[in-house]
């Protein structure tokens, strides 16, 4: 099965592994908003190697260009590609009012992370923004919470005020001082304090209400930096969680297409 993850800047594509447990091979990855139906059809060639396809299942948090993808998977390949519902069979149980409104990666990351780990869980995506859901004792998504990620941070610096400059950062080795001692400097001393101590405050309180019971683990691409730089928290990277859980999607969809398919 193709397993397809469309963020705010970038899709992924990737396939399922043998009966659903995590991906095959490489993964690909393509600038969301260029994506045409050619740039899709050469990553399917390089992905598939000529291997049939018997399917296709994706996250999108980008809906304008779902119909896109859909077309170009459809002359491609000749496959369906199933959209994330909520009311599929998931390994956790809702506790929330309109679990049909929550992102399709949150719902995937979610599987995957309980997958590998018992509730209660707090589970972080840093990707365009930072997320942030938990799973109660009783395997419940009780809810969670969203913050602006490091790169909507750094560029909002710059966009909404008129003197202070442009700046790519990247989340590594922490200053050893507070101060900085000219614009740049503190801009990004500034930066990089103020992202771990939001990221620190977040995870405080998602895991306040389960004492020290709750397993804490983080995916996106600035997951690990991030990570690094908060030792006294305990927390298990999975760069590839999101997929994972597409994989495990895409294992309910060939369980049930008998089903399905009947009228």
């Amino acid at each position: 099965m193709l397993l397809i993850d469309i963020g705010n800047s970038i899709t992924t594509l990737a396939l399922s592994g043998h009966g659903g447990r995590g991906i095959s091979g490489k993964t690909l990855k393509l600038p969301t908003h260029t994506m045409t139906a050619r740039s899709a059809a050469a990553a399917l060639d390089r992905l598939s190697a000529e291997r049939r396809l018997d399917g296709a299942v994706g996250a999108s948090v980008v809906p304008g260009v779902n119909p896109r993808w859909s077309r170009a998977i459809q002359r491609a390949a000749g496959i369906r590609l199933h959209w994330i519902r909520h009311d599929w069979s998931w390994n956790f149980a809702w506790r929330y009012p309109h679990p049909e409104t929550l992102g399709a990666d949150r719902i995937v990351n979610l599987c995957a992370a309980r997958r590998r780990h018992p509730p209660p869980l707090v589970v972080l995506d840093f990707g365009t923004a930072l997320t942030v859901d938990m799973l109660n004792e009783k395997n419940e998504f009780i809810g969670g919470m969203i913050a602006p990620g490091f790169t909507m941070m750094t560029d909002a610096m710059a966009q909404r005020t008129a003197l202070l400059p442009e700046m790519t950062l990247r989340i590594g080795r922490m200053p050893t001082r507070a101060c900085g001692r000219n614009t740049r400097e503190a801009m990004r001393h500034g930066m990089l304090f103020g992202y771990r101590g939001m990221v620190r405050e977040l995870i405080a309180s998602a895991t306040a209400p389960f004492g020290n019971h709750a397993t804490v683990c983080a995916t996106g691409g600035y997951a690990a930096a991030v990570m690094a730089a908060l030792p006294e928290i305990r927390c298990r990277v999975h760069p590839a969680l999101t997929m994972e859980g597409l994989a495990f999607a895409a294992r309910l969809i060939m369980e049930s297409a008998p089903r399905r398919d009947t009228p």
